[in-house]
This record gives structure tokens, C-alpha cells and sequence, in this order.
């Protein structure tokens, strides 16, 4: 029983940090890695992609999000994000920027209303879980060139009804399992129980730094990945014939969106030209 609920609240984590491991079913793509782990020095580093394109005389650039990560991951975003004009952001809702959490207070899950107030409450539970902050908190949605470029509620509502799709269900069924196999459970629950958020990231950095094996296996078709990627490209079309003269844009989505962005860009005739890596988790090895 214990063990079912620690695989639940892997499941849970892992989809909350990044939006990983999840997959439809559709036709084979090209493998593409977005997430690494490294061993440099006396720490453990978890890292996410920048993949850059170009079409036209224009660069995009997808940046990898990271809703939990280390302060410093965030300001480092805040200042990349100051050499774009404009910065294509996720976010299911209304588009109004999302206000920092002054103050972190324990939320119960059975409080929610809705499924994505669930995954909200979970963010905060995590964060105070991993002593990290929220995306929410550390990027600065406030400047002039962000731009929202995702599904209001209704529009997800309609399109999740229509296709018989939850949140949830997609993210405890859509999850690669065979990773778990290789997590410490005991050690794990003596973690969460203790509040050891150092050996808590120690015992799934590794798994996070394989989780993308099953991003890109198959071409998605859900609501929380297809449809969104869609609206985000409909909204970037329309802001380069809108402004024309742009040279540098950005698209900050989680990262399991990038492979079916990847192959989406490809098809419009985008040519992928570079990537690089930012740092979002740094772990202190064990002595």
C-alpha cells in the first residue's frame, strides 16, 4: 500500500516539475533529449535545453520550463528574457500574469474546486517538500514583451470534454513506469517523512534525468500537449505578420511540449540551429 502511494506521488512530482513523462499515442518522432543530469565538482546538476531555430531571418528560441527549481535558475531567466521582443509564455487561463505567493501556507488537496487547482496546491507542496521556488514566484511575467500564448480554462475545458481527457488521468496514465523500479522507496518515504529535501532530490535526480527517454517516443495528440503546442504557434504566427523586423523571439513552455514543437517547427519550415543547456537543480553529493 505505501509503496502504491510513494509510485503515486512520484507520478505527481514528476509531472508537476516538468510536465515530463507523459506521452500519447500516435506515430513514431526523432528522439530528442531535453533534460541531462551531470556530476561536476561536489554536486549533481540537473539541466534543461534551450533549442534554437531559424526561419526567414528569424530565431526562436524554446526555452525549457522548470516549475520547481533552485532561485537562481529563475533570475538567470529573467535576465535571458530581456534580450527577446517578445516571449511566448504557457499558461492555461485568462493571460493575466500570475501573482507571487507572498506567504507559503499548507493547502489541503480536498479544498480544490477544480483539477488545475489540485496541480496549483501540489506546486506549493512541493516547493516547501524540495526547499525550491515556484516558476510562479521566480520569473517576472510583468515585462512588457511576455505574451500569453495558451488555452483559456473554457477553451481546455470544451476540448478535454471533447476528447474524454483529465489531467489527472492523462498524468497517473501517461507516465513511463519502468523507472521507478530503480527509486529507493524506503529511503524516499524516510525523506518526505523527515523533511530531508537534499536526500529527497538525491534519491529521483537520476530519474528525472531520464524521464525524457519517454518524451519522445510518439507523436502526442492529447489537449495538454497537441492542442496547446497549437494555439502557441497559432499566437506566434499572428505576432510575426503582426510586427514585422522581429529577430529574436522566445517560446517558455515545459518541456514535455518541445517534441512536438520540434516536429510542428519542422514541418512550418523552421530549421533547428543550435541548443544549449541552463542549470535548474544543483544537489550537494553525499560525503
Amino acid at each position: 500500500m505505501v509503496c502504491d502511494q510513494l509510485k503515486g506521488f512520484l507520478k505527481y512530482l514528476i509531472w508537476v516539475i516538468f510536465s515530463f513523462s507523459v506521452y500519447g499515442e500516435g506515430i513514431p518522432v526523432p528522439k530528442l533529449d531535453v533534460v541531462r543530469v551531470l556530476e561536476r565538482d561536489t554536486q549533481k546538476v540537473l539541466e534543461t535545453i534551450v533549442l534554437s531555430y531559424e526561419k526567414e531571418g528569424v530565431q526562436l528560441d524554446l526555452v525549457g520550463a522548470v516549475h520547481l527549481a533552485d532561485a537562481s535558475y529563475y533570475d538567470a531567466l529573467n535576465d535571458r528574457f530581456d534580450q527577446y521582443e517578445a516571449v511566448l509564455f504557457e499558461m492555461i487561463g485568462d493571460g493575466k500574469p500570475p501573482k507571487p505567493s507572498k506567504k507559503k501556507k499548507q493547502v489541503l488537496v480536498g479544498e480544490s474546486k477544480t483539477e488545475m487547482d489540485v496541480v496549483s496546491q501540489m506546486y506549493s507542496l512541493y516547493e516547501n517538500m524540495l526547499g525550491l521556488e515556484l516558476q510562479r514566484d521566480g520569473i517576472d511575467y510583468d515585462k512588457p514583451q511576455f505574451i500569453h500564448a495558451d488555452l483559456s480554462h473554457q477553451e481546455f475545458t470544451n476540448l478535454q470534454k471533447q476528447k474524454g481527457e483529465t489531467v489527472m488521468k492523462f498524468a497517473l496514465e501517461n507516465t513511463n513506469m519502468e523507472f521507478f523500479e530503480n527509486i529507493d522507496q524506503a529511503t524516499m518515504l524516510g525523506a518526505m517523512l523527515t523533511g530531508d529535501s537534499t536526500a529527497l532530490k538525491h534519491q529521483f535526480i537520476d530519474f528525472l534525468g531520464n524521464s525524457d527517454d519517454s518524451l519522445s517516443e510518439k507523436e502526442d495528440s492529447s489537449v495538454i500537449i497537441r492542442a496547446r503546442n497549437e494555439k502557441c504557434l497559432s499566437v506566434l504566427e499572428k505576432k510575426l505578420k503582426q510586427q514585422q523586423g522581429l529577430k529574436k523571439v522566445a517560446v517558455f513552455y515545459g518541456a514535455a511540449h518541445f517534441p512536438d514543437f520540434h516536429q510542428q517547427l519542422t514541418e512550418k519550415g523552421w530549421e533547428k540551429i543550435g541548443e544549449e543547456w541552463l542549470t535548474a537543480w544543483k544537489v550537494k553529493n553525499n560525503d
